[in-house]
């Protein structure tokens, strides 16, 4: 079945949020940061039941986002103890409703 992709109506302020898959003998792990999800970008819904108040969203613009909105080095993509995965973006549940359209995926 196709996803559901929606567009962003205006820059937004997200909180970013990836995890690292380590080796076995060490715990998976979290990181975030603040950001701005410009205007016009895809996304898609991640998980819907996130939180009572939030929605995670995956980003279909991945490459220009890291290179845009991130320190070079913030994230580390691979090593030999672990490797990032891709990132994601909470927004609020009020945000996702007055400021993402439906369109189709591209």
């Amino acid at each position: 079945m196709p996803k559901t992709c929606f567009e962003s109506l205006k820059d937004m302020e997200v909180q970013y949020l990836w995890y690292y898959d380590t080796v076995a003998i060490l715990d998976d792990y979290s990181d975030s940061e603040e950001g701005v999800l410009p205007k016009g970008e895809l996304v898609w819904i991640s998980d819907p039941d996130f939180s009572e108040t939030h929605i995670l969203l995956d980003l279909k613009n991945q490459k220009e986002l890291k290179k845009n909105q991130f320190a070079k080095g913030r994230i580390t993509e691979s090593s030999f103890l672990c490797k990032a995965t891709p990132i994601q973006a909470i927004v609020t549940m009020g945000d996702f409703g007055m400021w993402f359209i439906e369109v189709k995926c591209t």
